[in-house]
Formats: structure tokens, sequence, C-alpha cells
């Protein structure tokens, strides 16, 4: 499951609300549109996920097809994919590492095309791919296909349509259906855009430090100083501990969060701010943790002969700045479009709730079984046939937890037997710690979590609060080296292994106190 990998975000057995809302706002027309929008190959409407199972499963052709530069001839892009896929089906364990360990998304200083030669592609074929990718990257390190500042902006648009909603007399129907349409345009599809720059920035700036451009002091420091939510986040729990603000206006501005965004059984922070955060315990120095950094103009220079040496027309200043401004506006724009996404799961259990379904049974119906009432009138007969899909989807949903499925599927026995591999894990800073672990549950006890390090599945901008808390590290089982939650460790200087895979998570979870040693890129249980 590669890409932007479902299970990091709603997990490997979503029920069908939070199924269907991922793919209306993210995967089904999101995915290719903002890619085509910055450069890539146009492959029209193809959905980005199916259920397998009521597992969700990418799409690997077609995501392939999204990461090949537009210009690419139809010859060598045919090609290419075939050897991603082939890639892929002899190493499924780079699953969560596509565009590390299978494909070339952007172009780098440094450009390793060992593995093209020993794979049969020509001298020109090469070049082609080279200097496509390197038009593309340029392109978009300079922002000539979309500006970072133009696509934040798109947020204000956002929350002005967001509230004239919800002062409008329409039928809670209508208001979720024009919220997710309003969702994609002005929430999604800009922060897919801005993903998509975040990670050309950490990918070239990773590029730099495995080459000694930079030093991995510099590149740990340039990381720790990005700003971004999970910190604005901090300092005003610390400005509401201090009775700086209120509960109230720190409610106004993060209360939409919720620990699972799609699940509508997840509660926000509204609802559960005492749960979540241990203000009592709460410790933050906005001074002690603000990190400042600059590179040295040696360091400047350096990289400004790499970019030159490899093509780009990009400064290093460029550069620099557009990895700092697409990582913080990336978080921004997600913090922004998960405030729609709060309301329509507050208007489809307020909705729900009129006809007699409980919140816990609205989570086995799909979006497009409530939005389609917009569309008509309700009457008894359809609440009754609402009421026979949640119990055939609750039936459904059983077999799916029941189930067992490897991360990739390229054949049918696949289905039958497979094996769960090691995976590779993402570590974050040079650190070493040692301490008990603590699984996060849906039951936590929150003031358990102090110097303990952390373990969770999957996790999203809802699990900030856990930095609200003395934790000692953290482990997941799903994420990317550019996922949110590596950001975020790599921002407060954590500890962390992200994407440890089934295999080492199940390891870890069944210790009681571990040693996570992320210079080595080892994790030791204690006996």
């Amino acid at each position: 499951m590669p890409d932007w990998n479902p299970a990091e975000i709603i997990g490997i057995s979503p029920k069908p609300l939070a199924f269907s809302l991922y793919r209306e706002l993210i995967t089904d027309f999101i995915w290719p549109e903002s890619r085509k929008a910055i450069g890539y190959k146009d492959v029209n409407y193809q959905p980005g996920i199916y259920s397998f199972a009521g597992k969700p499963y990418v799409d690997v052709r077609m995501s392939f097809n999204t990461f090949l530069p537009a210009n690419l001839s139809s010859q060598t892009s045919e090609k290419l994919v075939n050897y991603y896929i082939d890639k892929l089906t002899n190493n499924p364990r780079f699953h969560d590492k596509i565009e590390f360990k299978i494909a070339y998304t952007c172009y780098t200083p440094f450009f390793d095309e060992k593995d093209l030669i020993q794979n049969n592609f020509s001298k020109l074929q090469i070049e082609e791919l080279k200097k496509t990718l390197l038009i593309l990257t340029d392109k978009n390190i300079k922002e000539e296909f979309s500006k970072i500042d133009y696509e934040i902006s798109l947020t204000d648009k956002l929350n002005n349509k967001r509230k004239k909603i919800e002062i409008s007399d329409l039928p809670l129907p209508v208001k979720i259906m024009q919220l997710i349409h309003d969702c994609k345009y002005y929430g999604t599809l800009p922060f897919s855009k801005l993903a998509r720059f975040a990670f050309i920035g950490s990918k070239i700036m990773n590029s730099l430090l495995e080459n000694k451009v930079i030093s991995t002091q510099e590149y740990q420091f340039f990381f720790n100083s990005i700003d971004s939510v999970a910190k604005e986040f901090l300092v005003s729990l610390s400005k509401l501990k201090n009775k700086e603000i209120s509960k109230k206006e720190f409610l106004d501005y993060f209360g939409h969060l919720r620990s699972g965004t799609y699940d509508i059984n997840s509660p926000n922070y509204f609802e559960s701010f005492d749960e979540y955060v241990d203000l009592k315990n709460f410790n933050f120095n906005e001074d002690k943790e603000k990190i400042t950094f600059e590179f040295s103009k040696k360091t400047k220079n350096k990289i400004n002969d790499s970019l030159k040496q490899s093509g780009f027309t990009c400064s290093a200043d460029q550069l620099i700045t557009f990895s700092q401004k697409s990582l913080q506006a990336r978080e921004k724009v997600k913090f922004e479009f998960t405030k729609n996404l709060n309301l329509i799961l507050s208007y489809v259990e307020k909705y729900l709730k009129s006809l007699g379904i409980s919140k816990e049974d609205a989570a086995y119906l799909e979006i497009t079984d409530i939005v389609i009432d917009s569309y008509k009138s309700h009457d008894l007969d359809e609440t009754k046939k609402l009421n026979r899909k949640i119990a055939i989807n609750k039936s459904k949903f059983k077999i799916t937890k029941a189930i067992k499925l490897p991360p990739v599927i390229y054949m049918e026995r696949n289905i039958d037997y497979f094996h769960m591999f090691d995976d590779l894990p993402n570590y974050i800073t040079s650190k070493k710690v040692s301490a008990e672990i603590l699984l996060i549950t849906n039951d936590i006890d929150t003031s358990e979590l102090n110097n303990k390090i952390i373990l969770i599945e999957n996790a999203d901008p809802g699990y900030d609060w856990i930095f609200s808390h003395n934790i000692k590290g953290l482990i997941t089982k799903y994420g990317g080296v550019a996922s949110h939650m590596s950001i975020r460790a790599a921002e407060f200087g954590l500890p962390a292994a992200i994407g440890a895979g089934e295999a080492i998570f199940n390891y870890v979870k069944n210790s009681h106190k571990i040693e996570l040693n992320c210079a080595s890129h080892q994790i030791k249980r204690f006996i």
C-alpha cells in the first residue's frame, strides 16, 4: 500500500464511513488532479484505493503513473511503470518507502542511475527521465506551477464558505454535501500539492545529507527549527495553563481535532479535552524549546555548487525557503481542512440521530448513503434501508477484522498464504532512549504517558496531544519518512521509529521496556 499509505490515516480495517470519506476527499480525484497541476502526467479519473475484504489497497499502477513527468514519452513511461511494479513485487517490504526505494518521483543531486542501467534502460531513456524530472523539480522549487502562498490562501475561502454553511437554513444532507465539495477544492487539493512540495524538499535535503553536502547536525537543526501547528498547539497549551488565554479560546482554535480524523466515534478536543491533555503536569518553555537555525554561507555555497552541477537553475536559498515553507504550509492546510471534516462528521451524527440512528451505527454507512438524501425527500422506507445497510455492513466488518492480508497483493496466492516481513522503520534523530512502553488505545489513561515510549498504530494531527506529555520516544506501525508523525518527531527532536511494520510493532508491543537507538537503527527488548 504505497503512496499516502491509507493504513497510516484510516487504519487497516476502517469502518465504511471513514473509508468512503477518505476516498471522496483524497484519493479518487484529488491525488491525480493535484499531481497533474504540478507537472506530472494526467491520468484522468482513476480511483486511488480499492476495498479488498474491507481493507484499503492502493492501485499501484495508477499511483506510479501519476508520478511520471508529464513530458515523458509513452514508451519510457510504460517501461518505467513496469520496472517499478517488478521491483515492488520482488521487494514488498518497501511498500511504505516507494519514493525512496522504488520510484523516481523528483530529481535530486547525485541522481543514482545504476539500477536503471542494470534493468536495461537505454542511455537515451535514462537521459529523458533525468531531464523531465529535473525540469519538473526545478520548476516546483521555483514555484512556477503554483505559489505556496496562493495554496495557503485558499483556506480563507474554505473558512468563509464553512461559516456561511453553518448559519444557513439548508437541510443537513445538503450542508454535508457542500462541505465535502468545498473541502476538496479549497482544502485537500491544495494540501495534496503542498504535501508533494514538502516531499520534494525533504527528498533533496536528504540527498544533500547522504552525500555530505550538509552535516547531520545541520540537517536536524534545520528541521527542528521549522515551526508548525503542533508547536503552536503546545505554546497555546502553555498560555492556557498560565491563564493567558481561556479554555474556550483554546478550543475555538484547536477543538475540531480528533485522534481518528475520519472516525465519527473518535471524540474531538471539544468533547474530550480533559481526557487527552494532562494540563496539571504539562510543562513547556517556549523560549527553551525554540530553535533558530540558518545554514552558513559556506554550506550554502556547497549546496549551490551541488545544484548547479546537477543542472538545477534554482538557488540554495530558493531550495531552503521552499523546503521550509512547504512543510509549514502542508501542516497548516491540513489543520484547516480538518475543520470541514470535523463539521461533516458532526452533521452526519446530528442528521442520523434525527432518524433514530446512533453515532456508533453511523460509522457503518458510507457517505453516499447519507448525502443521497440531499436530492430527494426522506421517508420511512429510506430509514429502513439505512438500518438494513448498517446491519449488513456490521456483519461484513466482523469478517474484515478477522481477515489478515499482506500489505502488498500482486498475485492470487498472496491471499492464501504470506509471511509478515520486518519493515525498515524510519528512524528520527540520532538519539538513544530506554523506557517502558505504552500502547495508545481508546481507553488509555493519559496520565500514564509521562516518561514512556509511546506506541501508536497510525497517527494523524489529532494525536498531537501526546506531545503535551513528557514522552521519551515514539514508535508507529505505519508511516513514511514524510508522514505527519515523522515531521512532528523531527520538529521536537523526539527519538522515533516511524512505520515499524507489523512484526516489529508486535515485538515491541509484547515488551515491557525497550531501548530505542535511532543512531544504530536498533530496537532492543529488556527481558
